[in-house]
């Protein structure tokens, strides 16, 4: 299910919340199929963490749209190098309602149980036009093979589930 989906990740990362080496973390890319084992790279949803701002991303994109910057989810966290940290988000096409303010969210990001990052605009426009097959995790790919990926995390993972439905914020 491309409109919706979640995902949780507790891991030690061994770099601290201030990067200084120029290379994004990339926690996974999850990516669409242009055809039996070829990996589309217009079309996924990524998570990471960008190494010019010093903060948590979450990307949606299509063929359509594209990467474009309002179709990304930001959040900030200060963390020290090698201690455990959980990170986690979720989006939806559709939106969900929270019932503690009354807003519909279409994106949330939390770290350690805190919201940090949030979207209320509608992203419809960009979620994957085809089903995400290719789970890449603790790294980006920007190509169409199958076993290649960039711009590792560095990070010890203990946990990660993934899910094709958003769950809520409790949860």
């Amino acid at each position: 299910n491309r409109f919706q989906g979640s995902f949780v990740m507790r891991l030690r990362p061994q770099w601290d919340s201030v990067l200084t080496d120029g290379i994004d973390k990339y926690f996974f890319s999850w990516l669409a199929d242009t055809g039996p084992g070829t990996i589309n790279t217009t079309d996924y949803v990524k998570f990471y963490y960008d190494e010019s701002s010093d903060r948590f991303v979450l990307l949606l994109a299509s063929n359509t749209a594209g990467e474009i910057p309002s179709n990304v989810i930001i959040g900030n966290l200060t963390f020290e190098s090698d201690n455990y940290i959980e990170v986690a988000g979720w989006w939806n096409a559709s939106g969900v309602v929270d019932t503690k303010d009354n807003i519909r969210y279409y994106a949330k990001i939390f770290a350690n149980g805190e919201i940090i990052g949030t979207e209320t605009d509608p992203i419809i426009q960009y979620i994957p036009e085809s089903h995400l097959l290719h789970l890449m995790i603790g790294g980006n790919n920007s190509t169409t093979s199958t076993s290649v990926t960039t711009n590792e995390i560095e990070a010890i993972i203990s946990e990660a589930a993934f899910f094709t439905q958003s769950i809520s914020d409790e949860e």
